[in-house]
């Protein structure tokens, strides 16, 4: 009767020590804009775009969860200007609109703590990989080419941070900044850097 209970004790231990262990999982879908720029760039303007994609929540104990995710980014930087050119008659003047687009699929991996029930703050490194540029360098005088100071890496890598607050019924709303930290043009001596906010909504399953 005593190896009975014994056993009996030692299994609900080691069930309940395996179930801890034992993250519960939540998968959801997530989009919304992305304002977007790069960094080392004179009189950059906002790019405003997209992003979608999916994840997994591992949620270890109340408190604390792991997110990885897989994330489509449309994101870069406008600049307009005024190129000055100048012969021995005459200086002409040429107004010019720099398009800056690039898609990558991320991988973030976000480490998620709950502040309260429903209200995360959140951190963590991301991959990216570059899966098309749209980029374009406009002269009003001349045809359109692609500008060799930003033509783009194909890998990029940054840290995340933001936070997020869920609803009961699945329902979620985040904020997360991106801070690139690879230098992401080919050539140039600029050091151009992705810089992203995304503002996502998002439903957990």
């Amino acid at each position: 009767m005593k190896n009975i209970l014994l056993f009996i004790i030692t299994l609900v231990g080691v069930s309940t020590i395996v179930e801890a262990q034992v993250p519960k999982m939540k998968y959801g879908v997530k989009g919304g804009l992305t304002l977007a720029t790069l960094s080392d760039l004179d009189d950059a303007k906002l790019h405003k775009d997209i992003h979608l994609g999916v994840f997994t929540e591992l949620k270890f104990t109340e408190k604390f969860s792991v997110q990885p995710e897989l994330l489509y980014v449309r994101q870069g930087v406008k600049q307009e200007g005024t190129i000055y050119s100048s012969t021995d008659s005459y200086t002409m003047e040429e107004s010019f609109l720099k398009v800056v687009t690039l898609s990558y699929v991320y991988v973030p991996i976000m480490a998620k703590y709950y502040l309260i029930e429903g209200l995360s703050v959140e951190a963590g490194p991301q991959v990216g990989f570059l899966v098309k540029d749209n980029s374009i360098f406009g002269v009003t005088a001349r045809d359109s080419y692609l500008d060799p100071e930003t033509s783009p890496k194909k890998v990029d890598y940054g840290l995340n941070m933001g936070a997020a607050y869920a609803l009961p019924n699945g329902l979620f709303f985040e904020a997360r900044y991106n801070l690139g930290l690879q230098k992401i043009n080919e050539a140039g001596s600029k050091n151009i850097k992705n810089r992203a906010l995304q503002l996502s909504v998002g439903y957990k399953f």
